[in-house]
Protein backbone atom coordinates (compact mmCIF):
# COMPACT_ATOMS: atom_id res chain seq x y z
CA UNK A 1 0.00 0.00 0.00
CA UNK A 2 1.11 3.17 -0.35
CA UNK A 3 0.35 6.90 0.96
CA UNK A 4 1.28 10.29 0.84
CA UNK A 5 2.26 13.87 2.52
CA UNK A 6 3.09 16.95 1.81
CA UNK A 7 5.51 19.58 4.25
CA UNK A 8 6.04 23.17 3.10
CA UNK A 9 10.00 22.50 0.68
CA UNK A 10 8.59 18.81 -0.28
CA UNK A 11 6.33 15.85 -1.33
CA UNK A 12 6.74 12.43 0.43
CA UNK A 13 5.45 9.21 -0.13
CA UNK A 14 5.30 6.19 1.92
CA UNK A 15 5.41 2.47 0.50
CA UNK A 16 4.30 -0.33 3.38
CA UNK A 17 6.46 -3.57 2.02
CA UNK A 18 6.68 -7.30 3.97
CA UNK A 19 9.89 -5.50 5.40
CA UNK A 20 9.05 -2.21 6.60
CA UNK A 21 7.69 1.16 5.75
CA UNK A 22 10.03 2.83 2.95
CA UNK A 23 9.76 6.55 3.45
CA UNK A 24 10.87 8.35 -0.35
CA UNK A 25 11.09 11.90 -1.31
CA UNK A 26 9.36 12.54 -4.32
CA UNK A 27 10.92 15.41 -5.60
CA UNK A 28 14.41 13.76 -5.79
CA UNK A 29 13.17 10.01 -6.35
CA UNK A 30 15.39 8.73 -3.19
CA UNK A 31 14.38 6.96 -0.36
CA UNK A 32 15.32 8.73 2.85
CA UNK A 33 14.56 5.88 5.42
CA UNK A 34 12.57 2.90 6.52
CA UNK A 35 10.74 2.29 9.57
CA UNK A 36 9.15 -0.79 11.15
CA UNK A 37 12.16 -3.21 9.49
CA UNK A 38 12.12 -6.50 9.38
CA UNK A 39 8.16 -6.31 10.20
CA UNK A 40 5.68 -7.61 7.72
CA UNK A 41 3.22 -4.45 6.84
CA UNK A 42 -0.07 -5.50 5.63
CA UNK A 43 -1.51 -2.16 5.74
CA UNK A 44 -1.74 1.27 6.31
CA UNK A 45 -3.56 4.09 6.77
CA UNK A 46 -3.41 7.31 7.79
CA UNK A 47 -3.55 8.97 11.23
CA UNK A 48 -2.36 12.82 11.52
CA UNK A 49 0.07 14.67 9.71
CA UNK A 50 2.67 12.90 11.32
CA UNK A 51 1.31 9.31 12.14
CA UNK A 52 0.26 6.68 9.97
CA UNK A 53 -1.17 3.18 11.28
CA UNK A 54 -0.01 -0.30 10.42
CA UNK A 55 -1.26 -3.65 10.18
CA UNK A 56 2.08 -5.81 11.02
CA UNK A 57 1.48 -9.51 10.53
CA UNK A 58 3.10 -11.57 13.76
CA UNK A 59 2.69 -14.91 15.14
CA UNK A 60 2.88 -16.61 11.26
CA UNK A 61 0.55 -14.70 10.18
CA UNK A 62 -2.17 -16.21 12.65
CA UNK A 63 -2.41 -13.09 14.41
CA UNK A 64 -2.01 -8.51 13.62
CA UNK A 65 -0.48 -5.99 15.62
CA UNK A 66 -2.13 -2.20 15.35
CA UNK A 67 0.63 0.09 15.75
CA UNK A 68 0.71 3.73 15.38
CA UNK A 69 3.94 5.15 13.65
CA UNK A 70 5.93 8.55 13.46
CA UNK A 71 7.04 8.24 9.46
CA UNK A 72 9.06 11.45 9.87
CA UNK A 73 11.24 9.37 12.73
CA UNK A 74 10.22 5.97 12.07
CA UNK A 75 9.37 5.62 16.30
CA UNK A 76 6.44 3.47 17.36
CA UNK A 77 4.19 5.56 19.53
CA UNK A 78 1.43 2.86 20.42
CA UNK A 79 1.18 -0.48 19.58
CA UNK A 80 -1.79 -3.36 20.28
CA UNK A 81 -1.54 -6.97 20.10
CA UNK A 82 -4.10 -8.22 18.58
CA UNK A 83 -6.34 -12.10 18.56
CA UNK A 84 -7.24 -11.60 14.93
CA UNK A 85 -5.61 -12.12 11.20
CA UNK A 86 -7.21 -8.96 9.23
CA UNK A 87 -8.43 -9.02 5.60
CA UNK A 88 -8.92 -5.00 5.64
CA UNK A 89 -8.64 -1.67 6.96
CA UNK A 90 -9.73 1.92 7.15
CA UNK A 91 -8.82 5.05 9.34
CA UNK A 92 -11.20 8.26 9.81
CA UNK A 93 -8.81 10.92 10.29
CA UNK A 94 -11.36 13.60 11.15
CA UNK A 95 -13.17 11.25 13.94
CA UNK A 96 -9.88 9.21 14.95
CA UNK A 97 -11.77 5.83 13.81
CA UNK A 98 -10.03 2.87 12.65
CA UNK A 99 -11.78 -0.32 11.44
CA UNK A 100 -10.29 -3.85 10.45
CA UNK A 101 -12.06 -6.53 9.64
CA UNK A 102 -11.02 -10.30 9.70
CA UNK A 103 -11.56 -13.76 7.28
CA UNK A 104 -15.35 -14.41 8.75
CA UNK A 105 -16.77 -11.44 8.00
CA UNK A 106 -16.15 -9.88 11.12
CA UNK A 107 -15.55 -5.73 11.97
CA UNK A 108 -14.06 -3.83 14.51
CA UNK A 109 -13.55 -0.23 15.38
CA UNK A 110 -11.17 1.40 17.57
CA UNK A 111 -10.62 5.04 18.80
CA UNK A 112 -6.70 5.03 17.43
CA UNK A 113 -5.44 7.97 19.28
CA UNK A 114 -6.46 5.59 22.89
CA UNK A 115 -6.25 2.14 21.52
CA UNK A 116 -10.35 1.47 22.89
CA UNK A 117 -12.12 -0.51 20.99
CA UNK A 118 -15.56 0.62 20.31
CA UNK A 119 -17.54 -2.22 18.65
CA UNK A 120 -17.59 -5.33 16.66
CA UNK A 121 -20.31 -6.68 14.52
CA UNK A 122 -20.83 -8.91 12.06
CA UNK A 123 -20.59 -7.12 8.29
CA UNK A 124 -20.63 -10.49 5.57
CA UNK A 125 -20.67 -13.61 5.16
CA UNK A 126 -17.47 -13.93 3.51
CA UNK A 127 -13.83 -12.04 4.20
CA UNK A 128 -14.18 -8.35 4.16
CA UNK A 129 -11.80 -6.98 1.38
CA UNK A 130 -12.14 -4.04 1.10
CA UNK A 131 -13.28 -1.05 3.58
CA UNK A 132 -13.25 2.87 3.68
CA UNK A 133 -15.11 5.83 6.16
CA UNK A 134 -16.92 8.77 4.02
CA UNK A 135 -14.98 12.24 4.43
CA UNK A 136 -17.15 12.85 7.85
CA UNK A 137 -16.30 9.75 9.43
CA UNK A 138 -20.16 9.00 9.53
CA UNK A 139 -20.55 6.20 7.43
CA UNK A 140 -18.26 3.30 7.07
CA UNK A 141 -18.77 1.05 3.73
CA UNK A 142 -17.61 -2.68 3.69
CA UNK A 143 -17.48 -4.91 0.59
CA UNK A 144 -16.31 -8.45 0.42
CA UNK A 145 -15.48 -11.74 -0.86
CA UNK A 146 -19.82 -12.08 -0.94
CA UNK A 147 -19.47 -9.39 -3.65
CA UNK A 148 -21.96 -7.44 -1.88
CA UNK A 149 -21.37 -3.63 -0.41
CA UNK A 150 -22.71 -2.17 2.75
CA UNK A 151 -22.69 0.86 4.40
CA UNK A 152 -22.85 1.24 8.15
CA UNK A 153 -23.65 4.01 10.48
CA UNK A 154 -20.68 4.54 12.85
CA UNK A 155 -22.83 6.12 15.61
CA UNK A 156 -24.98 2.93 15.06
CA UNK A 157 -21.63 0.82 15.87
CA UNK A 158 -20.56 2.61 18.57
CA UNK A 159 -24.09 2.43 20.49
CA UNK A 160 -24.59 -1.46 19.45
CA UNK A 161 -24.64 -4.14 22.39
CA UNK A 162 -23.25 -7.03 22.77
CA UNK A 163 -26.02 -9.35 21.94
CA UNK A 164 -27.71 -7.27 18.96
CA UNK A 165 -27.19 -7.13 15.22
CA UNK A 166 -26.81 -4.48 13.02
CA UNK A 167 -28.50 -3.75 9.91
CA UNK A 168 -26.45 -2.01 7.17
CA UNK A 169 -27.84 1.72 6.20
CA UNK A 170 -27.49 0.70 2.27
CA UNK A 171 -26.91 -2.61 0.76
CA UNK A 172 -25.86 -2.74 -2.68
CA UNK A 173 -26.32 -6.38 -3.75
CA UNK A 174 -25.76 -6.17 -7.71
CA UNK A 175 -23.03 -4.10 -7.89
CA UNK A 176 -20.83 -7.07 -8.18
CA UNK A 177 -20.20 -10.57 -9.40
CA UNK A 178 -16.79 -11.52 -7.65
CA UNK A 179 -14.83 -10.21 -4.89
CA UNK A 180 -15.01 -6.23 -4.07
CA UNK A 181 -11.65 -5.00 -4.04
CA UNK A 182 -11.56 -1.03 -3.72
CA UNK A 183 -13.97 1.35 -2.12
CA UNK A 184 -13.18 4.83 -2.42
CA UNK A 185 -15.12 8.69 -1.87
CA UNK A 186 -15.09 11.33 -4.87
CA UNK A 187 -13.38 14.06 -3.49
CA UNK A 188 -13.90 17.03 -6.39
CA UNK A 189 -17.75 18.99 -6.37
CA UNK A 190 -20.23 18.61 -4.07
CA UNK A 191 -21.16 14.93 -4.72
CA UNK A 192 -20.96 12.42 -1.80
CA UNK A 193 -20.85 9.57 -4.91
CA UNK A 194 -18.91 6.23 -3.65
CA UNK A 195 -16.69 4.20 -6.04
CA UNK A 196 -15.92 0.30 -5.92
CA UNK A 197 -13.78 -1.71 -7.61
CA UNK A 198 -14.09 -5.83 -8.18
CA UNK A 199 -12.28 -8.65 -9.69
CA UNK A 200 -14.96 -9.02 -12.30
CA UNK A 201 -13.25 -5.78 -13.33
CA UNK A 202 -16.67 -3.41 -12.88
CA UNK A 203 -16.36 -0.24 -11.89
CA UNK A 204 -19.71 0.77 -10.27
CA UNK A 205 -20.21 4.65 -8.83
CA UNK A 206 -23.06 4.38 -5.97
CA UNK A 207 -25.45 7.34 -4.01
CA UNK A 208 -24.87 5.97 -1.23
CA UNK A 209 -27.63 8.67 0.65
CA UNK A 210 -30.17 7.45 -2.05
CA UNK A 211 -28.88 3.95 -2.74
CA UNK A 212 -28.86 3.55 -6.26
CA UNK A 213 -26.14 2.87 -8.86
CA UNK A 214 -25.84 6.00 -10.75
CA UNK A 215 -22.91 5.14 -13.25
CA UNK A 216 -20.62 1.91 -14.35
CA UNK A 217 -18.06 0.72 -16.64
CA UNK A 218 -15.79 -2.14 -17.49
CA UNK A 219 -12.60 -2.79 -18.07
CA UNK A 220 -10.67 -5.80 -19.24
CA UNK A 221 -8.77 -7.30 -16.65
CA UNK A 222 -9.89 -7.50 -12.81
CA UNK A 223 -9.17 -4.82 -10.46
CA UNK A 224 -6.90 -4.79 -7.59
CA UNK A 225 -6.84 -1.03 -6.48
CA UNK A 226 -8.76 2.45 -6.98
CA UNK A 227 -8.29 5.78 -6.51
CA UNK A 228 -10.17 9.15 -7.77
CA UNK A 229 -7.94 12.35 -8.69
CA UNK A 230 -8.04 15.36 -6.50
CA UNK A 231 -10.93 17.04 -8.47
CA UNK A 232 -12.90 13.92 -8.84
CA UNK A 233 -12.17 13.84 -13.28
CA UNK A 234 -10.68 10.71 -13.52
CA UNK A 235 -10.87 7.36 -11.69
CA UNK A 236 -7.21 5.24 -11.75
CA UNK A 237 -7.91 1.53 -11.44
CA UNK A 238 -4.63 -0.56 -11.07
CA UNK A 239 -5.84 -4.28 -12.48
CA UNK A 240 -3.99 -7.85 -12.22
CA UNK A 241 -2.45 -7.78 -15.40
CA UNK A 242 -0.34 -4.80 -14.77
CA UNK A 243 -2.06 -2.27 -16.54
CA UNK A 244 -3.12 1.16 -15.38
CA UNK A 245 -6.63 2.34 -16.31
CA UNK A 246 -7.87 5.56 -16.31
CA UNK A 247 -11.83 5.89 -16.35
CA UNK A 248 -13.08 9.72 -16.94
CA UNK A 249 -15.95 10.32 -14.46
CA UNK A 250 -18.25 12.81 -16.31
CA UNK A 251 -19.00 13.03 -20.42
CA UNK A 252 -20.31 10.52 -22.23
CA UNK A 253 -19.11 7.11 -23.69
CA UNK A 254 -16.46 6.96 -25.65
CA UNK A 255 -15.83 4.06 -27.89
CA UNK A 256 -12.43 2.38 -28.10
CA UNK A 257 -10.28 3.17 -30.89
CA UNK A 258 -9.92 0.68 -33.61
CA UNK A 259 -6.55 -2.12 -33.30
CA UNK A 260 -5.23 -0.52 -36.24
CA UNK A 261 -4.97 3.23 -35.11
CA UNK A 262 -4.41 1.96 -31.54
CA UNK A 263 -1.45 -0.09 -32.18
CA UNK A 264 2.04 1.86 -30.76
CA UNK A 265 5.80 0.87 -31.13
CA UNK A 266 6.46 3.52 -28.17
CA UNK A 267 3.89 2.34 -26.01
CA UNK A 268 5.29 -0.13 -23.02
CA UNK A 269 3.45 -3.33 -22.26
CA UNK A 270 1.81 -3.86 -19.27
CA UNK A 271 4.04 -5.47 -16.71
CA UNK A 272 3.73 -8.91 -15.69
CA UNK A 273 2.95 -8.82 -12.52
CA UNK A 274 -0.52 -6.48 -11.07
CA UNK A 275 -0.64 -3.70 -9.22
CA UNK A 276 -1.11 -3.71 -4.89
CA UNK A 277 -1.94 -0.23 -4.63
CA UNK A 278 -2.43 3.07 -6.36
CA UNK A 279 -3.41 6.74 -4.87
CA UNK A 280 -3.53 10.01 -6.11
CA UNK A 281 -1.12 12.57 -4.29
CA UNK A 282 -1.51 16.60 -5.73
CA UNK A 283 -0.89 16.62 -9.44
CA UNK A 284 0.71 13.02 -9.29
CA UNK A 285 -0.26 9.60 -9.13
CA UNK A 286 1.10 6.80 -7.06
CA UNK A 287 1.27 2.83 -8.16
CA UNK A 288 2.99 0.28 -6.34
CA UNK A 289 3.29 -3.24 -7.63
CA UNK A 290 3.78 -6.94 -6.52
CA UNK A 291 7.66 -6.42 -7.63
CA UNK A 292 8.80 -3.95 -5.33
CA UNK A 293 8.36 -0.21 -7.62
CA UNK A 294 6.69 2.01 -6.44
CA UNK A 295 5.84 4.04 -9.55
CA UNK A 296 5.40 8.24 -10.05
CA UNK A 297 3.14 9.17 -12.89
CA UNK A 298 2.49 12.54 -14.08
CA UNK A 299 -1.34 13.35 -14.10
CA UNK A 300 -3.02 14.44 -17.07
CA UNK A 301 -3.26 18.06 -17.29
CA UNK A 302 -5.40 20.23 -20.06
CA UNK A 303 -4.40 21.70 -23.10
CA UNK A 304 -5.52 24.91 -24.12
CA UNK A 305 -4.85 24.38 -28.48
CA UNK A 306 -7.64 21.88 -30.30
CA UNK A 307 -4.96 19.72 -31.88
CA UNK A 308 -3.72 18.46 -28.89
CA UNK A 309 -6.96 17.39 -27.42
CA UNK A 310 -7.70 14.51 -29.57
CA UNK A 311 -5.05 12.40 -28.01
CA UNK A 312 -4.57 12.57 -24.82
CA UNK A 313 -0.65 13.13 -23.35
CA UNK A 314 1.07 10.33 -21.94
CA UNK A 315 2.28 9.71 -18.49
CA UNK A 316 6.16 9.99 -17.76
CA UNK A 317 7.11 7.24 -15.38
CA UNK A 318 9.86 7.43 -12.93
CA UNK A 319 10.84 4.44 -10.75
CA UNK A 320 11.22 5.29 -7.07
CA UNK A 321 12.64 2.14 -6.08
CA UNK A 322 14.25 0.30 -9.15
CA UNK A 323 15.35 1.76 -13.01
CA UNK A 324 14.09 0.07 -15.98
CA UNK A 325 10.73 -0.82 -15.21
CA UNK A 326 7.54 1.15 -16.62
CA UNK A 327 3.67 0.69 -16.42
CA UNK A 328 1.49 1.10 -19.49
CA UNK A 329 -1.35 3.38 -19.07
CA UNK A 330 -4.01 1.83 -21.29
CA UNK A 331 -5.69 5.00 -23.18
CA UNK A 332 -7.62 3.36 -24.90
CA UNK A 333 -10.14 1.37 -22.20
CA UNK A 334 -8.89 4.11 -19.89
CA UNK A 335 -10.89 6.96 -21.45
CA UNK A 336 -14.71 4.96 -21.60
CA UNK A 337 -16.81 7.17 -20.03
CA UNK A 338 -19.24 5.96 -17.13
CA UNK A 339 -22.09 4.14 -18.65
CA UNK A 340 -25.83 4.59 -17.27
CA UNK A 341 -26.76 1.05 -15.57
CA UNK A 342 -30.30 1.63 -18.15
CA UNK A 343 -28.32 2.47 -21.00
CA UNK A 344 -28.38 -0.82 -23.45
CA UNK A 345 -25.40 -3.15 -23.21
CA UNK A 346 -25.71 -3.52 -27.11
CA UNK A 347 -23.95 -0.18 -27.61
CA UNK A 348 -20.86 -1.08 -25.48
CA UNK A 349 -20.41 -4.55 -26.59
CA UNK A 350 -18.23 -3.97 -29.74
CA UNK A 351 -15.55 -1.98 -27.35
Amino acid sequence: CVSRSRSMESQACLAATASGVDLFDISSHKRIRTACEKESVKFMAPADQAHVVLCVEVRAGKKDDISIVNWRTGKVKMRMPMKHSFRSMASSTVRNYLAAADGNGRVYLWDFTTGWMMGSFEAHYKAVTAMSFSQCGTFLFTGGEDAIVNSWSVGEIIRLGPSEALTPFRSFASLHTLTVTGIVHEKGGTSSSVVTVGMDGVVSVINPIAGVRTKYARVGSAITCVCVSGTGRFIYCGCKDGSLRRIRTQGGVKSRPSSSSSSSPNKPPPLAIGFAAVTFVFDLDLAAGDFGLVLLLEAPKRSSSSSSSSSPPKSELAGLAAAGLAAAVDDEDGFLGLEDPNRSSSSSSSS
